[in-house]
C-alpha cells in the first residue's frame, strides 16, 4: 500500500501530464515559499495558473480536502511567487486537480476545478 507521500507525487506527476496534454505551458512544481508550497504553476494563454494536487484513494474525501488555511497559505505563496519570478501574464487563478488512485496507484479519476477559489 502506497504511503500519503507517495501518492500525493504521483497525483502531482499525473496532474503536471495532465495539464500538457491539454496543451498548457509549464512553468515550475513544487514552488517552496516561507508560507507553504505551490504545487504546480502553468500558464494557458495568458493566464497564470497555481494549482494544488490532491491525491486520495477514496473520493468521498476529496471535496473536503482543502481547508481554509490552505487557500489562506496558497494564495500567501502566490505573491511571493509573483515578487520573485518574472512572469508574464494577464490574469491569474487557482485551480485544484483532484485525482484518484487504486490501492496499486493506478489512475482511477482526474478532476480539474478552474478557479476553485
Amino acid at each position: 500500500m502506497l504511503k500519503n507521500n507517495e501518492l500525493g507525487k504521483i497525483g502531482e506527476k499525473v496532474a503536471k501530464k495532465y495539464l500538457i496534454d491539454k496543451g498548457f505551458e509549464f512553468i515550475t512544481e513544487n514552488y517552496f515559499t516561507r508560507k507553504g508550497e505551490i504545487d504546480l504553476v502553468f500558464k494557458n494563454q495568458d493566464i497564470l495558473l497555481f494549482i494544488e494536487v490532491k491525491t486520495r484513494r477514496n473520493k468521498k474525501d476529496l471535496e473536503t480536502a482543502i481547508g481554509f488555511r490552505k487557500v489562506k497559505n496558497l494564495k500567501a505563496s502566490a505573491e511571493i511567487f509573483l515578487e520573485k519570478e518574472d512572469v508574464s501574464f494577464k490574469e491569474m487563478q487557482f485551480d485544484v486537480i483532484f485525482v484518484t488512485l487504486d490501492a496499486k496507484g493506478e489512475v482511477v479519476e482526474i478532476g480539474h476545478r478552474p478557479d476553485y477559489f
